[in-house]
């Protein structure tokens, strides 16, 4: 499912790709969830095939305020929606194209780690998986070479 169409430049592959390909694989809608600045709009355009950038893009933002339906039919799917919680009626729109067409696959969704508040109201059961994302060691990002340090090896055990 990797189409390597948005990869970005400096990209580090990360283990949680495997489960956005199996939840893709899933449900119409993967929910890529974590701390901000983990990486979640970078995994999703990684496996995306098409994308609207509502944080980044004024005319994608635009579009979706304006016509969130056929802004959500442009493209390939899946189709990446970042920052999906800059539109609060996207929600709605989302959850009813994913009911006309359970194909799974169809939209990868990241946004704030704060919780949105339909969201919270509808689980957006049988229709989402959430991918839960944690940032990479920097050993992973090549900030580390993962060697423990002088003083942490000179350091008394104290696990007794």
């Amino acid at each position: 499912m990797n189409s390597a169409l948005f990869v970005p430049d400096g990209y580090v592959s990360r283990v949680v790709e495997s489960a956005v390909r199996r939840a893709l694989a899933a449900a119409p809608m993967v929910l890529l969830e974590g701390a901000k600045g983990c990486g979640k709009t970078w995994t999703g355009l990684s496996s995306a095939r098409s994308k609207m950038m509502l944080d980044a893009d004024a005319n994608d933002l635009a579009l979706a305020q304006a016509s969130p339906r056929p802004a959500l039919s442009e493209g390939p799917s899946p189709k990446l929606v970042d920052e999906y919680q800059r539109v609060p009626e996207l929600w709605n729109t989302l959850k009813g194209v994913s009911d006309e067409d359970r194909n799974p696959g169809r939209f990868i969704l990241t946004g704030s780690a704060e919780k949105v508040d339909d969201i919270t109201r509808h689980s957006g059961a049988g229709r989402l998986t959430r991918v839960r994302m944690r940032p990479m060691s920097l050993f992973k990002t090549g900030h580390s070479n993962g060697a423990v340090s002088k003083l942490q090896r000179d350091l008394p055990d104290r696990r007794a």
